[in-house]
């Protein structure tokens, strides 16, 4: 290889090639890093934003579930209540019915 003037020329412009091809192919290899880092990085952040998106839809869904329970607890306490106003009223109505056919037909 390095054995006459010709043959030396010859083999600086095969390594100059060599190291050029090589030099190109290492920018390559460090602009797709680079593009994968920062696609990463994207990557990262949507799934951040999308994990608070979460806990807040959940923390919300919460909090309607409680709300939801209490306004079903409310509605229980005044059916029962209402149930409650109804049987009296009932009494109430059939006390006053017995006492008119009673005390309304002594007179």
């Amino acid at each position: 290889m390095f054995t006459g003037g010709e043959l030396d020329l010859e083999n600086e412009e095969f390594m100059v090639n060599i190291s050029t091809r090589l030099q190109v192919a290492v920018e390559k290899l460090l602009e797709a890093i680079t593009e994968t880092t920062n696609q990463l990085e994207h990557a990262k952040i949507t799934q951040i934003e999308l994990t608070r998106e979460s806990f807040k839809r959940n923390a919300e869904i919460s909090e309607l579930v409680k709300r939801q329970e209490e306004l079903q607890e409310r509605l229980s306490e005044e059916t029962k209540a209402r149930e409650q106003l109804a049987l009296e009223l009932h009494k109430a109505e059939g006390s006053t019915s017995y006492a008119q056919l009673h005390y309304g037909t002594r007179r």
